[in-house]
């Protein structure tokens, strides 16, 4: 009889709780800032500018309290810097241009990640502002390069692939969250989530001991949520 009353008791508190989950898109852009130091070379290293990349996720949500949810994000999110580059080509000599054309050049790097994150609403009265606050894990999947012209008229050049996948990379990467949120209502079932936030990444982009990378992105998201 005991055992029975448990298995009620659980399944009513599971069906309660699953009532409850609300599931979602979330898109967004970030802006990174780059840093590489690299020991020991006779000339100065080129420094590398901050850029803006993109995010996409799927998320869930699970209220714990009237002031508090957790909230869990898998999906997948590109990190990039940026430059001005000039470059000169045999057919600009020809043609008497010694300047060249303006490129603007990005390095792009894209991450698979989890996250598990705490929602707060600290002011009771105020209950669709929240702070977000938890933990994102990433791997480092896959790295490119592009090149634009900023001229009219100039030739467009290809990219190349980086090669992330060698030993040295930091392929698994540990960040913590810190942000703030706003939910706007759009129904009894849908609500958006405008949302910024700032990771602080524990381990460097690189694996080698001389050199000495670190990112620090900031994200702006909007999400769809829709409740079950």
């Amino acid at each position: 009889m005991k055992k029975k009353v448990l298995l009620i008791a659980f399944l009513s508190f599971t069906a309660v709780l699953s009532a409850q989950i609300s599931a979602g898109l979330s898109v967004g852009i970030n802006h990174t800032s780059w840093k590489w130091d690299v020991d020991n070379l006779p000339f100065a290293w080129p420094e590398y500018q901050s850029a803006y990349g993109w995010r996409a996720v799927l998320l869930s949500e699970i209220p714990l309290h009237k002031q508090l949810r957790l909230r869990t994000e898998f999906g997948t999110q590109v990190y990039a810097n940026g430059d001005i580059k000039q470059l000169v080509f045999e057919s600009d000599i020809l043609n008497g241009d010694f300047n060249g054309t303006t490129y603007r050049f990005r390095e792009n790097y894209q991450f698979w990640e989890v996250s598990v994150l705490a929602e707060v609403m600290p002011i009771r009265k105020i209950s669709w502002f929240y702070i977000v606050a938890g933990a994102t894990g990433g791997k480092l999947t896959k790295g490119w390069t592009s090149l634009k012209a900023l001229g009219p008229d100039k030739e467009q050049l290809s990219g190349y692939s980086i090669d992330v996948k060698n030993d040295n990379w930091h392929h698994n990467s540990l960040a913590a969250d810190l942000g703030l949120g706003g939910n706007i209502p759009l129904s009894k079932s849908f609500n958006l989530k405008l949302e910024s936030r700032f990771l602080y990444f524990f381990n460097e982009l690189d694996d080698l001991d001389n050199v000495h990378s670190r990112i620090s992105p900031v994200m702006l998201s909007l999400a769809c949520v829709y409740k079950l």
